[in-house]
C-alpha cells in the first residue's frame, strides 16, 4: 500500500466525530475564516476532515499553510492547491500519544523527514 494511503487511513481510523468547518479551522490554525475558506476551496469533505484531524491531533506552532505543505508530499492530491514549498527550515510536529500508538512504523519514520516551510500563493483578504 502506498505510504500516502496508509497514512490517510491511519489518521482516519484513529479519529472519530471530526468537526470540519472554516470557523473551527480558523480557531485552531490562527487564520481567519476567509483565509481558511480560500485554502479549503474545492476540497471534498474527507480532505477537509483530514486537515482538521491534523490540526486537532498535532501540537503545531505554525500556521495552516505549513501543515498543508508538509502533508502535501504524503497526500499530494488530497490537500489544498496554492501551497508551494519555499525553502527548508524548521517545522515541528509532535505526535499526540494516542495517535502515535495507532500509526504504522513507516509512517512515524516518514514524519521524521526533512522539515519544510511553505508560503501560500493564494492572496488572502480580510
Amino acid at each position: 500500500m502506498p505510504i500516502m494511503n496508509c497514512f490517510a487511513q491511519a489518521l482516519n481510523s484513529a479519529l472519530e466525530n471530526v468537526e470540519s468547518n472554516p470557523v473551527r479551522l480558523s480557531q485552531e490554525s490562527g487564520l481567519n475564516a476567509v483565509q481558511v475558506s480560500q485554502y479549503c476551496r474545492g476540497l471534498a469533505l474527507p480532505e477537509l476532515e483530514l486537515l482538521n484531524q491534523i490540526l486537532r491531533q498535532f501540537e503545531i506552532n505554525h500556521r495552516l499553510e505549513l501543515v498543508a505543505a508538509y502533508f502535501r508530499d504524503l497526500l499530494p492530491s488530497e490537500l489544498a492547491p496554492g501551497v508551494v514549498i519555499k525553502s527548508t527550515s524548521h517545522v515541528e510536529l509532535r505526535i499526540a500519544p494516542e495517535l502515535a500508538s495507532s500509526l504504522p512504523e513507516e509512517i512515524l519514520t516518514a514524519l521524521k523527514g526533512e522539515p519544510l516551510i511553505a508560503e501560500s500563493d493564494v492572496p488572502y483578504s480580510d
